[in-house]
């Protein structure tokens, strides 16, 4: 199966506009993973004019909301026939098994924040003491866990959520659209933050906890701009398709073939 995965556009921030060449009509699944639209965009109508070019195509197009664009993306798509919401749904019609989990928040990223975030010794282990918090009994009330009631029911709530995909089994390939990547890879690496001394891990603990327990075969994010790419949690390929950048990749019920960059041209 040969997917197209485009990455954060941010349409709106300037005068950028992508065209659309005639190979994208030869992927069997055009793939967005959020932030399409700048949260400061207010050409609207340039937006929409690319979705409904990218309905146009022959391959189903399916995406889910950024953090930027959560709160206009699903009125932007709904009338423009070709164009699928994964967010919090399993997507059919292709030839793969599609679900996606988008953002629903401006502040994405991990769902512990502070001195938690950096004072593990590794990103696994953090994951783990997450985990023991509200998997071995012990409710977010609980005063034995180190972490916050907020935290945890974001982490539960993720979690579930990302379970409820139902993404455990098939015979088909099966591929994980998420705004944010999963805490502790290469892609979810932020360099600086204003809040912390160096670089920090700005993905989701309860992605990283589904593929650590779930492995599928993709997961296509982006959110961290700066860090395309691809690496490995448990099997699971995910790749951060970074930003105004896209990616052909060949994926059958047997793994990641191969990913390539593909380039993404402005009209202007």
């Amino acid at each position: 199966m040969q997917l197209l995965c485009i990455g954060d556009l941010h349409l709106g921030r300037d005068e950028w506009q992508p065209t659309i060449p005639p190979a994208w009509h030869t992927y069997d699944c055009i793939l967005l993973v959020g932030d399409i639209a700048d949260s400061h965009a207010t050409a609207t109508d340039e937006i929409y004019a690319f979705y409904e070019s990218l309905g146009e195509l022959d391959p189903p197009v399916i995406t889910i909301p950024g953090n930027h664009d959560y709160q206009t993306q699903p009125q932007t798509i709904a009338d423009i026939p070709g164009i699928s919401n994964g967010h919090a749904t399993r997507v059919t019609g292709t030839d793969a098994a599609i679900a996606g989990l988008g953002s629903t928040v401006f502040d994405e990223g991990p769902e512990i924040r502070g001195p938690q975030l950096t004072n593990a010794p590794t990103a696994a282990s953090l994951v783990d003491q997450l985990a023991d918090a509200t998997e071995s009994g012990r409710s977010a009330a609980g005063a034995s866990t180190p972490f916050s009631d907020d935290a945890l029911t974001w982490y539960q709530d993720r979690l579930e959520a990302l379970r409820q995909l139902q993404l455990e089994e098939g015979d088909q390939p099966r591929i994980l659209l998420t705004h944010v990547p999963p805490y502790g890879t290469q892609g979810a690496k932020l360099n600086s933050h204003p809040h912390y001394e160096s670089s920090v891990s700005w993905g989701s603990l309860a992605l990283r906890r589904y593929l650590d327990t779930t492995p599928i075969e993709l997961n296509l994010c982006g959110h961290i701009h700066e860090q395309a790419g691809h690496d490995i949690v448990e099997g699971t390929v995910t790749l951060n398709a970074g930003y105004r950048q896209a990616f052909a990749i060949t994926v059958s019920a047997s793994g990641v073939q191969s990913i390539d960059e593909v380039s993404v041209e402005s009209q202007a």
